[in-house]
């Protein structure tokens, strides 16, 4: 590959870089305070499945009560 075909590739993937970087977002998309009525008000089309899962181990509770292992 010759010099002006690497300078104008590397110039085009330095402008890619930048101009896709977040500092150039028109708005913030996580925002920071949202509300629990923002967040069941979302559109549900932009809305990402989400997975969890929880693991309770065993606990024991004064007086003698425990929970026992379980997932959910």
């Amino acid at each position: 590959m010759n010099l002006p075909k690497a300078l104008v590739l590397t110039a085009a993937a330095t402008t890619f870089c930048l101009m896709t970087s977040p500092a150039f977002a028109v708005q913030e998309t996580t925002p920071q305070n949202m509300t629990c009525q923002e967040f069941m008000d979302m559109n549900p089309k932009s809305m990402t499945p989400v997975a969890f899962w929880v693991v309770n181990r065993n606990t024991d509770f004064s007086g003698g009560d425990y929970v026992d292992w379980h997932e959910v």
